[in-house]
């Protein structure tokens, strides 16, 4: 019995399937979709040059930032943590601004920022990073961390990547999307145009036959009206040759 509920849960859960029928309504609608899903292999190589952004941006963010966001300050003698907002920078001279006050010292043993989950210890940690970045949302607090705990010069680093991400990268997209509207535009109206030039051509065919049927029509009323005026006529002159003799 709860086998079947669960089946049949499951079953209904397929009536969200159902705004999907509106697609076979609406023309414009359908034309959007199955633009969309031509699209795809042109999509594809975006998508690769994204990644390769991902990539090469998450390396290079292992190289040079990891492990810095899980400084924290603690003092020599009790081994107290103090109370910083951001991590600490472990340069003593230069580097970063975020320093840790006299008697403490900066070790790697605290958490990333966010839970967690903000992070360049890990390629993957890296990846997601880079993509909270390309997304804009909250990446200037992580610029800001990484310029307090390394060095000011760092936020060269995620201005190119703004750049090469959410401002070029992903406009491809957009031009790829744009494109392939156009040239489809383009398809639909030449089948339009040949359409109707197949249609204009049907009808003067038709125009053409039917003056060419009554032309003929015409030329074989009088063709048989003139043979049955020769036969009157030939009858009329037999009558008469008996009437003679």
């Amino acid at each position: 019995g709860g086998g079947g509920g669960s089946n049949l849960s499951s079953l209904r859960s397929l009536r969200v399937m159902r705004p999907l029928r509106a697609v076979t309504k609406f023309p414009e609608l359908r034309f959007l979709i199955v633009l969309l899903l031509q699209c795809i292999p042109m999509l594809s190589n975006v998508l690769g040059l994204c990644s390769f952004i991902f990539l090469v941006f998450g390396i290079l963010g292992v190289q040079l930032f990891k492990g810095i966001l899980r400084g924290q300050c603690y003092n020599y003698e009790d081994g107290s943590v103090h109370d910083g907002f951001t991590p600490c920078s472990l340069a003593t001279e230069g580097g970063g601004l975020s320093k840790c006050p006299a008697g403490y010292e900066c070790l790697l043993l605290g958490e990333n920022p966010n839970q967690g989950i903000v992070h360049f210890d890990s390629i993957g940690g890296a990846i997601m990073s880079i993509f909270q970045v390309m997304t804009m949302e909250g990446w200037n607090d992580m610029m800001y961390e990484i310029q307090d705990t390394y060095h000011p010069l760092m936020c060269l680093y995620f201005v190119l990547l703004i750049f090469l991400g959410p401002i070029f990268a992903v406009q491809l997209f957009l031009v790829v999307i744009s494109t392939k509207f156009a040239e489809t535009k383009e398809s639909l109206k030449a089948l339009e145009a040949s359409k109707v030039s197949a249609e204009v051509a049907d009808q003067t065919f038709d125009a053409d036959y039917e003056m060419e049927s009554s032309h003929t029509g015409g030329s074989t009323e009088r063709t048989n009206g003139a043979a049955a005026a020769g036969a009157h006529n030939g009858g009329a002159t037999v009558s008469d040759y008996g009437a003679d003799g």
